[in-house]
């Protein structure tokens, strides 16, 4: 039950930072529902009094709306800390794949990466990602502890020798001499 809960937040969400988000807006949501005067089963007008209340972010809404009526109905003012929760420790059971790259990633390109590594790599993955400046073009990834390469420094390190007799090939020849002033 509780992975089936998780899969239905993680459907939407790729990286361990954004789960652990959406499962601190759930948990809000729920002490709002369950702890304030109005009806406890969550519809439409439940959410909306819940993005009026604290003026949450948009994206908090959409995810909420996002999430089916049956996954509500598994959430009770005595189980709802209990499963979060489980559903917490749940996460710390998915694989990671921690990324590397020189600027902050923007929502939909954290999603682009997301995306293909549920497909490339497993379809339960979740994403870490990290800030190394350091890294001038392209990224690094490590997947089951092994570091794999993907910065711009790397591939001319690697490709070095095809890279100078490609300019050698390329260049014309201009005769090494310097001028005297």
């Amino acid at each position: 039950m509780i992975k089936d809960l998780l899969t239905e937040i993680t459907t939407q969400v790729y990286s361990r930072s954004d789960v652990a988000y959406r499962i601190g807006v759930l948990k809000e949501f729920f002490e709002f529902v369950f702890f304030t005067a109005h009806a406890t089963n969550v519809n439409q007008d439940v959410i909306k009094s819940f993005s009026q209340k604290d003026e949450r972010p948009h994206t908090d809404i959409v995810f909420l709306e996002s999430l089916s009526a049956s996954f509500f109905e598994e959430f009770s003012s005595e189980s709802f800390h209990q499963k979060l929760n489980s559903i917490s420790d749940e996460v710390d059971n998915l694989p990671t794949l921690s990324i590397v790259v020189p600027i902050v990633l923007g929502p939909k390109q954290i999603e682009s990466i997301g995306k293909w590594a549920r497909l490339e790599v497993s379809p339960d993955v979740l994403l870490d990602v990290d800030i190394d400046q350091s890294i001038s073009v392209g990224c690094q990834i490590v997947w089951h502890s092994k570091l794999h390469e993907f910065g711009f420094e790397y591939y001319l390190e690697e490709h070095r020798l095809e890279l100078e007799n490609k300019i050698r090939q390329t260049m014309p020849t201009f005769p090494l001499h310097q001028s005297k002033i």
